[in-house]
């Protein structure tokens, strides 16, 4: 099994030394872009000098790339990267903000100067809101976690996980294992049981399981543990692993149940959701609407006073378990 960089790059330590060098990095660069442009309109402005400016500390084509600033492949190389982090709406927002500023190009002569100036600027201020973004995040330290193997899946757990949270999950998953192709599930990266303030943190209040790039996050413990909350839980880690398995089906299918999925709601079919209830839109509905239905298919009878979701239209769980035994199973 390898474990690739999904999980590492949430960890405390991993991410932290990674976004202390780039963080200097950026900064150099930018004292550096900032000089060559006061060395620029002190001389002559022309449109060769301003295509050189722009080739060396905007236009990198790759990592040999020895015409543009050394270094400046490492910082897109940062911001491209899978860290778990990242998935964090603000964080998101200010990376893309970050790029855009980096990626501007000036090129008008008679506006140069000006167009630039205010490019730096904005790279400046974006810059600034990134790294106050990331300095406030939480971040996991894996380092002091628990990790196991189950089903050659990498698993983390903090040390005050509750040892009913374990059961239940190693039920789950057992039951995934012994319906869905082998190959299919062993792509699952990791497993991560963590406090529900991460989880929250992450998910927004209330969540406590979510799913992103190949690791499902769980709350490591139970707020009770009568049957309905048990069967609440069980219904949001299958409805997770439903958004794994929507993602390793075919292109092909996807679109399949893209197109199925936007007539039933054309034709108001039962779904899984009420109306109201049912915040999605457009494609993420769908995958929505796909992840419900792994969680009715493992938990038929799961309609408590907690749940969210119910059985929908017969047709929908038929179209579904086509589809999942034509690809997954």
């Amino acid at each position: 099994m390898l474990i690739n960089e999904n999980i590492d790059f949430s960890s405390y330590d991993s991410f932290t030394k990674d976004f202390e060098a780039i963080k200097t990095l950026i900064i150099e660069y930018i004292n550096d872009r900032k000089e060559c442009f006061q060395t620029i309109i002190s001389g002559i402005c022309d449109k060769d000098s301003i295509n050189i400016y722009n080739r060396f500390f905007i236009q990198c084509e790759s990592e040999y790339d020895e015409d543009c600033w050394e270094g400046l492949w490492r910082i897109f190389h940062f911001l491209d990267r899978n860290y778990e982090i990242f998935n964090q709406e603000d964080i998101t927002y200010t990376k893309q903000f970050l790029l855009q500023s980096l990626n501007e190009c000036n090129t008008n002569v008679d506006t140069f100067i000006d167009d630039e100036t205010d490019t730096l600027s904005l790279l400046i201020d974006n810059f600034n809101e990134f790294c106050k973004a990331c300095e406030n995040v939480k971040l996991l330290n894996i380092d002091k976690m628990d990790n196991f193997i189950i089903h050659d899946i990498n698993v983390y757990s903090s040390k005050n996980t509750d040892e009913n949270v374990l059961e239940l999950f190693n039920s789950i998953l057992d039951n995934f294992m012994n319906t869905f192709r082998k190959d299919i599930m062993h792509k699952l990266d990791t497993i991560c049981l963590v406090d529900s303030d991460y989880i929250e943190y992450i998910g927004g209040e209330g969540t406590i399981a979510f799913y992103t790039d190949q690791c499902l996050f769980l709350s490591n413990k139970l707020d009770t543990l009568d049957k309905d909350e048990v069967k609440f839980y069980k219904t949001v880690v299958c409805h997770e692993l439903g958004h794994f398995l929507y993602s390793n089906l075919s292109e092909v299918m996807q679109i399949y149940w893209y197109d199925l999925a936007k007539t039933w709601i054309e034709n108001n079919t039962k779904l899984t959701r009420d109306d109201e209830t049912n915040s999605q839109t457009g494609i993420e509905m769908y995958e929505e609407l796909f992840a419900d239905c792994v969680a009715c298919y493992f938990n038929s009878k799961i309609m408590t006073d907690k749940d969210y979701i119910h059985n929908p239209n017969p047709i929908i769980m038929t179209t579904f378990k086509n589809i999942i035994g034509k690809e997954l199973i």
